[in-house]
C-alpha cells in the first residue's frame, strides 16, 4: 500500500489538477486506495464538525455548509464523548482533526484542542491534533489562541481557494509561535477544486458498488453526538434533509454508537463496511476537479433530478 500512498502524492503535488494527466492519476489511485478501505484499519483519524456553518460558500459542499445559518458543536459534549473515544480506542485513535464548516468560527476552539490533548497524554501521547480551516479568519486569532496550539501541539492545515489572503504571513505567524502550519494533504499550495457526489434521490444504488467508489469512507471518519460514521455525507445529510425538505433516510445502521460498542476493533469493523445510506450515493456520477465556485444553493449542487 505503500505504492498506493506515493501514487497520491505525485498527483497532488507535481501535477496540474487541471491536467488530463492529473485526473487519469488521480482515479487510478482513487481505484487503488479504494481496495484499503475495505478492511479494519490499524489506526483512524476522526474528524469533528466543532461548526457546521461557514464564512465560505462553496457549491457541493460535503459539509452542506451553505444551508446551515449557525451551528455550534457543544464543548460539554465533546468532553465526554472524547474521554470514551480515547478510553475504548488509546493507540488505534491517531489523530483528531477539527473541522467545519469553518473550525476558527467557534468561540471556544481553544477549549477543544486543551480537551483532546489531555486525553491523547492519558491514553496515547502520540495522538496528533489538528484545525482545518480556510483560512479567513487565521491571522485575526488573539495570542492566546497560537499559545494554545503550540501548548497542546496543534497542526494547523490550510485549503488554499481562489480568494486573495497572505499564506506567507500566515506561515510567518506560524514559524513565530512555534506551530506546524500545512497545507491540505501535505501538497504545498494548490488552486482548489470541487468535487460533485450527487444524491440519487430515489436510492437505488448498489450499497457495494458504491463503496467500492467512495472517496470518503473508511478515510474520512465522522464523530457526531456520540456515534461514528464512515464517511461525511451520512452525518450532515439531515442538514440537507432539512434545508430542501427531502427524507434521506438516515438509520441506527449508518453510524456505530461509542458507548454501546464493546472495544475499538468492533469500531473499526464497522466503520469498513457499507452502510445503508449508500444507496443514495451515486457515485458513477461524480464529476471531480470542478473549478471552485461559490454556490447558489440549489439542490442540483448535490442531488441529480429523480
Amino acid at each position: 500500500m505503500q505504492i498506493v500512498t506515493a501514487l497520491g502524492m505525485v498527483c497532488r503535488k507535481f501535477l496540474s489538477p487541471q491536467s488530463a494527466a492529473y485526473r487519469a492519476l488521480t482515479a487510478f489511485y482513487q481505484r487503488l486506495d479504494s481496495l484499503k478501505r475495505q478492511y479494519s484499519r490499524n489506526s483512524i483519524t476522526v474528524a469533528i464538525n466543532v461548526t457546521q456553518h461557514c464564512n465560505l460558500n462553496c457549491a457541493c459542499c460535503n459539509q452542506f455548509s451553505p444551508l446551515v445559518d449557525e451551528y455550534f458543536y457543544p464543548v460539554e459534549t465533546f468532553q465526554n464523548e472524547c474521554g470514551r473515544l480515547l478510553a475504548v480506542g488509546k493507540q488505534k485513535i491517531s489523530m483528531i482533526g477539527f473541522q467545519g464548516g469553518e473550525p476558527l468560527l467557534h468561540p471556544q476552539l481553544a477549549e477543544f484542542f486543551d480537551i483532546a490533548r489531555a486525553y491523547f497524554d492519558k491514553y496515547n501521547p502520540a495522538g496528533r491534533i489538528c484545525v482545518i480551516s480556510n483560512g479567513l479568519l487565521l491571522l485575526r486569532q488573539p495570542e492566546s489562541f497560537w499559545r494554545n496550539c503550540k501548548k497542546n501541539n496543534v497542526i494547523i492545515n490550510i485549503t488554499n481557494y481562489r480568494i486573495r489572503l497572505d499564506y506567507n504571513a500566515m506561515e510567518m505567524t506560524a514559524k513565530k509561535y512555534g506551530v506546524q502550519f500545512e497545507y491540505i494533504e501535505d501538497s504545498g499550495i494548490i488552486e482548489k477544486t470541487t468535487n460533485r457526489m450527487p444524491f440519487d434521490m430515489a436510492g437505488t444504488q448498489d450499497v457495494k458498488s458504491t463503496w467500492r467508489l467512495c472517496y470518503y469512507a473508511n478515510k474520512c471518519i465522522n464523530l457526531r453526538e456520540g456515534k461514528l460514521y464512515t464517511c461525511p455525507t451520512v452525518q450532515g445529510a439531515h442538514f440537507f434533509n432539512s434545508y430542501f425538505g427531502t427524507h434521506l433516510e438516515i438509520s441506527e445502521k449508518d453510524s456505530i454508537d461509542i458507548y454501546k460498542a464493546k472495544n475499538i476493533d468492533e469500531i473499526l469493523d464497522f466503520l469498513s463496511k457499507p452502510v445503508p445510506f449508500c444507496r443514495y450515493c451515486n457515485w458513477k456520477a461524480a464529476q471531480t476537479q470542478i473549478p471552485w465556485r461559490t454556490s447558489t444553493k440549489s439542490i442540483s449542487e448535490w442531488a441529480d433530478a429523480p
